[in-house]
Parts: C-alpha cells; structure tokens; sequence
C-alpha cells in the first residue's frame, strides 16, 4: 500500500520531511496543494526526494499546478496530476506509466537508482517518418516495466541506426547514418578553421577617435600704461603712447571795493564866559574844554580874560568876555543849538562862572570815499583761482577741442600756476566802487588712442599659448577695467581669455599605437584627448600594425577648424564635409558615431558666452 500525504499551503519543507520520516509504507505520495511554499524552489523537492531515499521511500508528487509538477520532475521525483492519476499508477505495476508523467530522476548525483525498478514515462512526441520512409517508435530500454521510481527513460529508436544521448541508457536515432554525420561534422570544422584564420589574418581591425577639448587660458590679469613720453607700444613694457594736451584758460571780472577813506570836519561857534567875581578877573586859556550837559565838547581857540564884577547897590553885575570854541571831535555832532554849552572848564567854580552860546555852532561834517584795500584784492585773486578749474572743465567738455581717435581722461588735467591780467599794486589805494581782475593760465590733460591697449593685451595671450597647442582662431576677449589716473599717468586695468587646442597628427597617432596593447594605445590616445577606442573582433588583445586595418580619428570641438594641426577635408562646394564611421556589418565589426562638422573660425567665444562649450 501507499501513503498519501496532504500538505497545507503554509506546510515548510521541514514539516513535509517530517511526516515522510513517520510514514510507515514503502511508496508516498506528496499531495501539494496550490501556493504552496514547497513549489517555490526545486531545492525543496531535491532535499525531500534525498530524505525519501535514505530511508527506503519511494516518492512520488501529487499536484494540478503544472509548474509544481515540473520542479518536482526536474529534482527527479514522479509526478502526478491527481490523487486519482497516481491510484491508477499502482494498480498498473509494473507495467507502462499513463502518458503524460514526467521521467524521474535521481535527486543529485550521488542518489543511486532503485535496483528493484525502473519507470518509463512516454513523452508526447510527434511521429516522424526515418530516412528510409520507416517511423520512428518511442520503445523503454532494457529493464523497463518495473513500477515507478527512479532512472525512468524515454528513448526514440529510428529504422536505421541509433544514437547514445546523455543519460543512463539514453538513445536517440540519428537520421542520416553515422559515415554522414561524421563527415558533415568534419567539413564544418573546417569550414569554421578557415573563416577563423582568415579573421585573424585579414579582419582584426581598430578604430580610435580621439575627441580634442579646448583648454582656457586665462583670465590673465595685465596693466597697460599710457605714457607721454612713449612713442610707440611696447609688449614687454606694457606701455603704450599718450599725448598731453594743452590748453589757455583765463577768467576775469569786476570786484566790488569794501575800503572806506573818511573825511570829517569840526563844528565851530562862539561861548560867552560870565564872571561874577567881584575882586579879581578871571584867566582862561587856549583850549579850554566846555561842553553841553550831554558831553559834546568843545575847546576854546583864544585866550580870555573875564573882567571882575561889579556892584552897584545890592545889585553884581557879571563881568562879560567871549571866546571862539571848536568842536573836539569832527563830525556833524559838533553842531548843536545855542544855549547848549552850559559846563564850564573843569577849573573854574560854576557859582562865580557861567558859560553859554548865544549862537548854534556849525560846520561840523564827515564825508566817507570808497577805497581798494588789499583784503579786496586778496579775495578776488580767491574767487578767480577757483573759477578756473571750473573754466578748464568746460573747455574739456567740448568735443571740438578732443583730436580724433583720442580719449581724453579729465582726472588727469593740471594748471600751472595763474598771474594776474591786472598789477594788483596799481589797485591798492584806488578810491573807486568797484575794480576789474583776472588771472590767465595754461592746462594740460592727457589724452590716450585706447586701441593698443587691446592689440597688446592680445600680443601677450598670444604668448601664453603652450607648446604643442594653438589658439583657436577667434577665440581671444579682452575685457577692460575702469582707467586709474595717477597724476599724470593713465593706467588701463585688462583681463585677456582665450583658448588653446592641442596639435594633434592623425598619422603619428597612428605610428604611436601600432602594435601597443589596448591598455597602452588608450594610455597614448588619452593624453590627447576623449579617446573611444574600438577593435574587432573584440578578443584581439593588440593594436593591427597595417595601416589599412587602423582608423585613426581626430573630432575637434564645435567651432573649431580641424582636424588639429592638418586642414578639414572639403566637399565639392569647398565646404566642410563629415568623416562617416564604418558601420557596422554582418560580421559584427563595430560602428562609431561620425565625426562633426567644424563650424566658420571665430563665430563663437570659447567659455565666454554664445553656443560653444566653454574652452
């Protein structure tokens, strides 16, 4: 009898040895269901067939999920496609499996077959007629009828002749007789011989393209210096020519005069003295001062003598005398009513002496005349100094005065030292209102042809080109900084970029590699530039030495005339035509992509804008 084991979905193949392990009948049959998760690896089954055969089992898998059953064949284990099938199968030993049961086979190498049996499963092989018109018939070879198990065979027997295929007691026939065979087989060796000979004598070839880049050079930093007493530029110096200018500045006008001349006179009358002492008469001398109450004085011009008093009766009669007074100070102050001068001199006793004017004094006068003085000529010499400066600025500012293809540069003007029109000694004393001034001078201001400036700025990063590159044509931007003026001296701050392109000959590329192994032919190749470096057939390990079996490339960059160092070939038209890789043929040799088209010299600034990649 046999034990038929029903395995769940989520069973391990731990579980599934084990219940092979506790069954006790010789023959088991492994029900695996749908999804479950022996059928995930042939492993599984590999291992459950060895843990059947160790212990004496005969396995056999149960499963309506075809690619169960096929990873359960292909670890060697019969297979069923129902409980039902495999019943069926016991009842028939020994004889034939029913059609459709998958040969088993030997869970690895070191499991033996069953010496009691051997199963022969018949494959669904169409019927073919033999070279002769005769079938060929599916027969079990020897030993077969035995019940299923291990070592099962299927064998194609033809009407003439058979061969052994691999497997244990594998045959299969060979349709046209051994003698054809044999010597089909020699003459496609050596066919194959040939064609492999002449590959290597005639075919191995190399296509190498190497992909120039542009290099920048720069920004290189320089200061071009306008000097006067230059005459031409000079590379070496970094000097070019400038020109001083020179120009007549004056200015002039009229000043006003703040100096006063005063002219002043005194006031003059007359005062009456009044003695009215009775014993004696009373001396007054020249320059005595009276004055009003208010304190404007007045000297006396004359000696006086005042008579005594007399009396008559009760009644003293003053005695009288007059003088002529002046004012002190000069000046219109001096002239006052009469009955103003009232204070006698300090010496004498105002209760025995009186002074008075009967008559308003006058004449008292002060004229003022305007006079130059040297403040006033100080400071129009001031004010004209600074409105030269002023007047030099405008004549720069007009076009007209700038010779053609000169900039002049302002900050550098200079004036020498300005004189008066006018002898300021002439004017000094001057009573007028206003006098006339002007001062007159020369300026100088530098003035630069900028146009050198980039031509020598270009000289020098022509110089800066490496050995063994050139420029690529076009290529040179001089961008300029502000102008610095130191006196008057004009500096020009510049930065010069351009960009350099290694010189590169196809043909001593092409000596340099011949024969060189592929690793040193891309170590000779990559110095230069991006290098793709295809060989066919692609087990050639060297470089061909002939020069027709090695395609030497050089693509430049776009926008740049090449190849390197060699003119771009031309089409017709005399424009740039393109170098096309081989393509690619039936016997596999490779293709590359073609090589660009050089676009017109000097369109496009390398790294400084437009459409090229920068250098």
């Amino acid at each position: 009898m046999a034990t038929i084991v029903y395995l769940d979905a989520d069973d391990e193949i731990t579980s599934a040895a084990t219940r092979i392990r506790v069954a006790n009948e010789k023959r088991i049959a492994l029900v695996v269901p749908y999804g479950s998760r022996l059928a995930t690896s042939r492993i599984n089954f590999r291992l459950l067939a060895r843990e059947a055969q160790a212990r004496g089992h005969r396995l056999s898998v149960v499963a309506g999920d075809a690619a169960t059953r096929a990873l359960a064949a292909s670890a060697g284990l019969p297979v069923f496609g129902s409980v039902g099938e495999y019943e069926d199968s016991e009842t028939t030993r020994p004889g034939r499996e029913p059609e459709g049961v998958a040969p088993a086979r030997l869970a690895d190498e070191h499991a033996a077959p069953d010496p009691e049996e051997t199963q022969v499963v018949a494959l669904p092989v169409a019927t073919r007629s033999g070279p002769n018109g005769g079938p060929v018939r599916t027969v079990a070879p020897a030993g077969a009828g035995a019940g299923p198990g291990v070592g099962a065979a299927t064998v194609a027997v033809a009407a003439t002749g058979s061969r052994t295929l691999g497997g244990r007691g594998t045959r299969l026939a060979w349709p046209y007789g051994q003698t054809a065979a044999i010597a089909t087989a020699a003459l496609i060796g050596l066919a194959l011989l040939a064609l492999a000979v002449g590959a290597f004598l005639l075919l191995p070839s190399a296509t190498a393209t190497v992909a120039v880049e542009r290099e920048r050079i720069g920004p290189l930093p320089m200061e071009i210096r306008a000097d006067p007493e230059a005459t031409e530029p000079n590379v070496e110096t970094g000097v070019i020519p400038a020109q001083r200018l020179t120009f007549d500045v004056a200015v002039s006008g009229l000043f006003p005069t703040t100096g006063v001349r005063v002219e002043a006179t005194r006031a003059r009358g007359e005062v009456r003295f009044l003695s009215k002492n009775p014993v004696d008469v009373n001396n007054v001398g020249v320059g005595a001062i009276v004055s009003t109450p208010n304190g404007i004085q007045f000297r006396t011009t004359a000696r006086l003598v005042i008579p005594k008093a007399t009396i008559v009766g009760l009644t003293v009669i003053p005695g009288e005398a007059s003088v002529a007074v002046e004012a002190v100070e000069a000046g219109p102050g001096g002239n006052v009513a009469a009955q103003a001068i009232t204070v006698v001199p300090a010496n004498e006793d105002p209760t025995f002496t009186e002074v008075r004017n009967p008559e308003p004094t006058g004449g008292g006068s002060q004229l003022e005349f305007p006079r130059v003085e040297q403040t006033d000529i100080d400071a129009a010499l001031t004010q004209l100094d600074g409105r030269l400066d002023a007047e030099f600025a405008t004549i720069l500012a007009d076009p007209a005065r700038v010779p053609p293809g000169l900039t002049m540069f302002g900050a550098s003007r200079q004036l020498v030292k300005p004189l008066p029109t006018t002898d300021p000694a002439t004017l000094l004393g001057q009573e007028i209102a206003e006098f006339p001034l002007g001062l007159a001078t020369t300026g100088t201001v530098m003035a630069v042809d900028p146009g050198p400036v980039e031509s020598l700025a270009t000289s020098r990063i022509e110089a800066s080109v490496t050995a063994g590159y050139r420029l690529v044509d076009g290529s040179i931007r001089v961008t300029p900084g502000e102008p610095v003026v130191t006196g008057e001296m004009v500096s020009f701050p510049v930065s010069a970029t351009a960009a350099q392109i290694r010189v590169v000959d196809p043909d001593a590329l092409r000596d340099a590699i011949k024969g060189k192994s592929i690793a040193d032919a891309r170590a000779i190749l990559g110095s230069y530039g991006e290098v793709q470096l295809t060989v066919w057939p692609e087990w050639v390990s060297a470089i061909p030495t002939l020069d027709g079996r090695l395609d030497i490339r050089v693509e430049m960059p776009a926008g740049v005339e090449g190849p390197s160092g060699s003119p771009r070939p031309s089409g017709a038209s005399g424009s740039p035509i393109r170098t096309a890789a081989p393509s690619s043929s039936a016997s596999g040799s490779p293709s590359l992509p073609a090589a660009s088209p050089a676009g017109p010299t000097g369109s496009v600034d390398p790294g400084l804008g437009g459409e090229s990649p920068p250098p």
